[in-house]
């Protein structure tokens, strides 16, 4: 399978597995709060906000520390210690076999812990998959006053700041293009040309600070995609101003 289906299919899972194992934790909470007299609207917008499982446990060490039962009069859930009812005043036994609050099966609540532990077992075998990936780049994109425009046989590109250059492409059929025409400059650090695919690769140094224009001969290329790109040592060339063409 490819690389790329793969990790769009662990994706597509992995968010269908967390929003399941969400909806089951909510669905218990709502019915064992419910059951216990407690807040169940509170409590399931609590578990289901609250990342990382940490509104669960909010709920399990803190919403359930007050046990309760059913007021036999009426009906209401009233503190399990409570010798009379808070509604209807009605005298509480306090005998063992009292009535209680119905019990909820925690069917739901173990099938959403599992749901979490396949989430995360999932989740890891996406990062290995994508540290997997040849030419995969883990750094975070950061520029400033980037400007990139493409249309037909034409690039442009300018940035104050960028941390990752830039990159295009363009595709050379049986008519051509033939050659590439560039102008380029950068005010502050370096700047390099690259055009390549595959192992056939031509290079352009376009630091200095003045305008460089140029032109690259594209016969030793194949029919096919063909990348430019701009590298600019991972942020050192700034204040760049490029434009190329083909035909």
């Amino acid at each position: 399978m490819n690389i790329s289906l793969f990790i769009l299919i662990g994706a597509i899972a992995l968010m269908a597995l967390a929003a399941g194992a969400v909806a089951l934790m909510a669905m218990w909470v709502y019915r064992d709060a419910k059951s216990r007299g407690l807040e169940a609207g509170v409590w399931t917008l609590v578990v289901v906000l609250v990342p990382s499982l940490m509104g669960l446990l909010l709920y399990l060490l803190v919403g359930r520390r007050e046990s309760r039962r059913l007021c036999p009069a009426c009906g209401a859930m009233v503190p399990e210690t409570s010798a009379f009812c808070g509604y209807c005043g009605a005298e509480l036994s306090r005998e063992e076999g009292a009535p209680r609050a119905k019990a909820v099966g925690k069917g739901p609540l173990i099938a959403a812990v599992v749901g979490v532990v396949l989430v995360v077992i999932l989740g890891v075998g996406l990062v290995i998959a994508l540290a997997s990936v040849d030419g995969f780049d883990w750094t975070p994109s950061v520029s400033t006053v980037y400007v990139e425009n493409s249309w037909g046989d034409q690039w442009s590109v300018k940035w104050h700041y960028t941390n990752k250059g830039a990159r295009t492409s363009f595709t050379i059929g049986s008519e051509g293009p033939e050659k590439l025409t560039f102008t380029g400059s950068c005010g502050e650090g370096p700047l390099i040309l690259r055009i390549y695919q595959g192992e056939v690769e031509r290079t352009f140094d376009l630091s200095g600070g003045g305008e460089v224009r140029g032109e690259a001969e594209l016969a030793a290329f194949q029919p096919g995609k063909v990348y430019l790109e701009l590298d600019n040592g991972s942020g050192e060339g700034k204040n760049v101003d490029f434009h190329a063409e083909w035909e």
